[in-house]
């Protein structure tokens, strides 16, 4: 027996034949498989025991449900539990299966009268309620009348709501528009209409009262900013805010006029009564100053409407510039002159004992000897020995004192103008520049002017006064800056001439070469070194602030560098230029290189140190060494062809013959230089001679080395001659052997002359 379910609460009975059922409910159905659970155990007692497949007898509701689709749509049978379900419904007492078909059938059949008896008892409470229903059915219309009424109602009402609210809307945007109408027209007057306050402060305020100004300032600032308002183009274009525009515009320019007319008279005031005054510059505490304009306190309360004044009226702001330079350069003009002509006057000269000491570092054509221990300290410089008056300048502090005045001056006016006019470096560097330059007329010339002073009483001076301008040389002034490049390249001009007279009097100087030592230029340009070294350095730490102190030496050196260049070329060219004396005699000859080596190797010890500090000293220290090796190597040379000439000037030819392609054993077949004539030379070259020639070389030399250093050129010079001889015998010897095959040699041999060399060094 199979059971197969056929809709939600039917199944299919299928023995020999089918049979199917669909129950009402989910209680018919109960009852439905409960009496079917009955009579199968009553059948089957009495039956042998049989397996019967029980399908899906009903769908559990809910879970039950859900989980006999699911497995159905899978394709699976009953599980085992529904199995067990239904057994317990059934019962398993069946015994006979037509039994068990009677037994449904008449289960079934109870079943079906029962619903239908249950049908016609309900039939009288079905026609009460339909009664009922009939009754409420008029009620129910007069309902739905009333409810479509108040439908129709309250659709008229939305659309009045629908129309009040689409007016506010409306009403909201106007007012809306006339709220931003009202403050653009606030703002409008607010930009274009001057109050009546600044109207009068424009108009009638006191330019002469310091207290009104700043209110006249801010009046005028405002007026400028009614004139320059940033209106819409529809507000341009209206009548009222044009013609008030206008008004505004002429105030401009009559409030301008009155400005320009009122300070320009004061001005013009003020120049008189300085000029009344004879105002003169004074004493300070510090010595001499320069009082400068007395326009920056009288115009400063004025920087505020002069500031304003440019943009408004650049004719008007032009013609008080104009006047403002006028009036404070002839107040300038006046101050520069009585401040130099009276700073000229407190300069003191200096005493005989400076010019004395100055002769120390002054090169000279005379024919004066000057001693190594005659040098200045450069400890002390030799502006130490001017005792000042008080109340007095030494030539270089009172230039000095002039470059601070009138830079100091200068920079003042500088900013005070473009604090009160208005200007800019950058954009109006050019009228600056100009402005100061007629203020300051006459003072580049009288700073020149102490420039040559300064050359009169020491030329070293200048090189104080080139770290005096060095301060100035990167102000922002442009009056500053032009006026330092004038100074600096007249500074440089006198120093450049006062180095060709140097450099002339040293090329003048004749001098008795013989024992001479070292000339006179050479320890003068020690004393110049160590004085511009010794006194620049302090003097830069004097006058210089430490953060611009090394800028204002390098300055300083860009200057004495060449000098010192130009010094050191014309001593060593005048050394050089003494060759013209080595024509005369050989006398001279030899004092002429004696002269030379001493002085180059007191320059080398002597400057040599100093290159640390001194770089540019370093190419000349080499320079020299060159100089005194070449010297040396000639003289050398000189003085062992004096002695040997013979023997040098034939072993010089057999060098050029072997040199010339001529084979060794061809030279003793030479008629000059024949076995016969070596050994007629080479036997002159005897002990006693040579002791005899070496000693006399050695006296000469002990004669014309000078006694500013015997112990040092003389063994110098012997040990050169001897490392030049040695190297020349023992070649010599080499040239023997290889073209004479040893049958000639030399009586003496290097090592015996060196000998001889040692013996004369130590008498």
């Amino acid at each position: 027996m199979e059971l197969h379910p056929t809709r939600e609460l039917g199944f299919t009975l299928t023995f020999s034949k089918s049979y199917s059922w669909a129950a009402s409910s989910y209680s018919d159905r109960a009852e439905l498989l409960t009496s079917l659970h009955h009579l199968c155990k009553e059948t089957l007692s009495v039956m042998p025991k049989t397996s019967i497949n029980f399908a899906s007898l009903y769908n559990v509701p809910q879970e039950k449900e859900v989980a006999q689709k699911s497995s159905s749509s899978a394709g699976t049978t009953v599980s085992t539990e529904d199995e067990e379900y239904m057994v317990t419904l059934v019962g398993n007492d069946f015994s006979d299966i037509d039994g068990l078909y009677l037994r449904l059938s008449s289960r079934l059949t109870r079943l079906e009268s029962n619903n239908v008896k249950g049908l016609i008892e309900s039939e009288g409470p079905t026609s009460n309620l339909l009664a009922k229903m009939s009754a409420t059915e008029g009620q129910i219309k007069g309902l739905n009348d009333m409810l479509l009424g108040y439908g129709s109602r309250l659709k008229s009402m939305r659309q009045m709501l629908e129309h009040i609210e689409s007016k506010n809307n409306r009403l909201e945007v106007m007012f809306t528009n006339q709220k931003s109408l009202l403050s653009e027209l606030q703002n409008l007057v607010a930009s274009v209409y001057l109050s009546g306050r600044d109207k009068e402060a424009l108009e009638k305020g006191d330019l002469g009262n310091p207290a009104l100004l700043p209110k006249i300032a801010a009046s005028a600032a405002q007026l400028t900013s009614v004139i320059n308002a940033s209106l819409s183009s529809d507000s341009s274009k209206m009548d009222a805010v044009r013609g008030e525009i206008e008004r505004s515009q002429r105030m401009q320019a009559e409030f301008s006029r009155r400005l320009a007319t009122f300070l320009t008279d004061h001005i013009s005031k003020l120049e008189s009564q300085y000029l009344q005054q004879e105002q003169r510059p004074a004493k300070g505490k510090s010595g001499l100053t320069f009082t400068g304009s007395t326009f920056v306190v009288a115009l400063q309360p004025y920087a505020d409407l002069l500031k304003w004044l440019r943009p408004a009226s650049e004719e008007q702001h032009h013609s008080i510039v104009q006047q403002y330079v006028k009036s404070a350069a002839h107040m300038y003009h006046k101050d520069v002159k009585h401040f130099f002509e009276q700073l000229v006057e407190l300069i003191v000269k200096e005493p005989k004992e400076y010019r004395d000491r100055m002769e120390a570092v002054l090169f000279s054509s005379s024919s004066s000897k000057l001693r190594i221990g005659s040098l200045p300290s450069p400890a002390k410089p030799l502006y130490s020995v001017v005792e000042v008056p008080q109340g007095k300048y030494r030539a270089d502090s009172a230039f000095s004192l002039a470059m601070r005045s009138v830079m100091a001056a200068a920079r003042s006016e500088h900013d005070f103008c473009c604090a009160t006019f208005g200007w800019s470096v950058d954009a109006d560097g050019e009228v600056i520049s100009a402005a100061l330059h007629e203020l300051f007329e006459g003072a580049p010339a009288y700073l020149e002017n102490l420039v040559e002073v300064l050359v009169k009483a020491d030329p070293f001076y200048l090189f104080a006064a080139l770290l005096d301008i060095a301060q100035y040389e990167s102000s922002p002034c442009g009056f500053v800056v032009s006026t330092c490049n004038r100074l600096h390249q007249l500074c440089k001009i006198h120093v450049s001439r006062f180095m060709d007279s140097q450099v002339d009097q040293i090329q003048a100087t004749q001098i008795a070469v013989r024992a001479y030592g070292v000339v006179p230029h050479i320890v003068r340009f020690l004393a110049f070194v160590d004085y511009v070294e010794g006194s620049g350095a302090e003097r830069a730490s004097e006058r210089v602030a430490p953060n611009d102190l090394q800028g204002a030496l390098d300055a300083l050196d860009a200057v004495i560098d060449p000098a010192y260049h130009k010094l050191v070329g014309g001593i060593f060219m005048w050394l050089n230029g003494l060759r013209d004396l080595e024509k005369e005699n050989r006398r001279k000859k030899k004092s002429v290189y004696v002269l030379r080596i001493e002085n180059y190797h007191f320059f080398i010890e002597t400057m040599g140190p100093k290159c640390n500090k001194v770089r540019c000293l370093e190419p000349h220290v080499q320079e020299a060494r060159t100089q005194l090796d070449d010297n040396l190597q000639s003289f050398c040379q000189f003085l062992i062809r004096a002695k040997f000439r013979k023997l040098v000037e034939f072993f010089d030819d057999v060098s050029a013959l072997l040199q010339s392609g001529l084979p060794p054993q061809e030279v003793p077949f030479q008629v000059a230089h024949s076995k016969q004539a070596c050994l007629h030379v080479v036997g002159k070259f005897r002990a006693s001679r040579v002791e005899r020639a070496l000693g006399q070389v050695h006296k000469s030399l002990r004669r014309n080395v000078s006694s500013d250093s015997p112990d040092i050129i003389l063994p110098l010079i012997w040990r050169h001659i001897k490392d030049t001889l040695i190297p020349q015998l023992n070649n010599i010897e080499n040239l023997l052997q290889q073209c004479y095959g040893g049958a000639v040699s030399l009586p003496l041999r290097p090592k015996q002359v060196e000998a001889v060399f040692y013996g004369l060094c130590a008498t």
